[in-house]
């Protein structure tokens, strides 16, 4: 679990599932729990989970045919290299350099950006890894920023050199997309993790944007799975800020809905 503080209120945020207590803080933030029981506002999450306790064959195997021909030409014809950065080796310069692309992405799609506090939290918990696809000449062509828990690795954010006019860097940067992931598990494999989890998958069928991902990340053919996210308030404060949400959730004009 990480601490951050809002404020007057101390919030814990926890993946996959309640710590055992004591807590120290206002209110747990329960993140992708199998259960929605002793939890307040609950919402259903599905994501995709791939399986690492397997051999690196068989998960490889399981992958689409389209997927796998993209990841092996990666990997031999443009020559990209993979790298996962994690404790020591994870530097300011890297996050920087990832917060500065990831900022200039989400200004352009409207999208939520970097929360620093969690991400500050998690790198000093030892839990935050941050994964690079680059080209022959060092330049970045994915990005993947993970939390590692409860024996999984979760994709907080995923970010490529898509958004370009060259379509050549677009096919490129969506191949050298595909071996990162495909890196990704090899390298959480050997540190022992059992699940790949692709962070999200979208359980409507409006927004064709998220359709567009949803198809993306099946080609890794991993089990879909539901989960579910709450908040457990545990001090007077924290009962406090969970009326603030609970307005905040009926009042969509409100900050922070």
């Amino acid at each position: 679990m990480i601490e951050m503080k809002y404020g007057p209120f101390t919030v814990g945020e926890a993946f996959f599932r309640i710590p055992p207590g004591p807590h120290r803080v206002d209110l747990l933030r329960c993140r992708q729990l199998p259960s929605a029981e002793g939890m307040k506002f609950v919402d259903a999450q599905g994501t995709l989970l791939v399986d690492l306790r397997r051999s690196r064959d068989a998960i490889f195997d399981g992958f689409q045919k389209d997927t796998r021909y993209e990841i092996r030409r990666a990997e031999t014809k443009d020559g990209v290299r993979c790298d996962l950065l994690e404790g020591p080796a994870l530097t300011d310069a890297d996050l920087a350099t990832f917060a500065s692309a990831f900022q200039a992405f989400t200004d352009r799609k409207g999208i939520t950006p970097l929360n620093p506090r969690r991400v500050g939290a998690l790198r000093r918990d030892g839990s935050l890894c941050l994964s690079v696809a680059r080209d022959p000449g060092g330049q970045p062509l994915a990005w993947h920023l993970y939390l590692t828990a409860q024996g999984r690795a979760r994709l907080l954010h995923s970010l490529s050199a898509k958004a370009t006019e060259d379509p050549k860097l677009r096919s490129l940067a969506g191949r050298a997309n595909r071996l990162l992931h495909w890196a990704d598990m090899v390298a959480f494999q050997a540190m022992g993790l059992d699940t790949y989890d692709f962070g999200g998958f979208y359980l409507g069928d409006s927004d064709p944007e998220k359709l567009r991902i949803n198809r993306f990340k099946a080609e890794f053919c991993g089990t879909r799975s539901i989960e579910y996210n709450g908040f457990i308030f545990l001090t007077l404060k924290g009962r406090i800020a969970g009326r603030l949400y609970g307005l905040a959730r009926r009042l969509p004009f409100l900050p922070g809905h």
